[in-house]
């Protein structure tokens, strides 16, 4: 993922979270989550989203959806 969809997305969260209020959070805090998900994998393996490298920790294996109870309704 690069820098640039991160930023786009930044600027969702805080879309979302002006105009639908707290009806927007929970959305918000799904695609943070997942921003923060895909940070933390990036670090973990050492390269971006698609980059090649001889330094190279891990792979990705791709992902499964999810269901999570929280105080703002069940989030995917």
């Amino acid at each position: 993922m690069t820098c640039n969809n991160r930023d786009n997305i930044m600027s969702e969260i805080l879309e979302l979270v002006v105009e639908d209020g707290f009806d927007g959070v929970g959305e918000a805090v799904k695609l943070l989550v997942n921003l923060e998900m895909e940070v933390e994998r990036d670090n973990y393996v050492g390269v971006a989203h698609y980059e090649r490298s001889s330094h190279r920790r891990s792979y990705r294996n791709g992902h499964k959806s999810k269901r999570v109870k929280t105080r703002l309704g069940e989030l995917e």
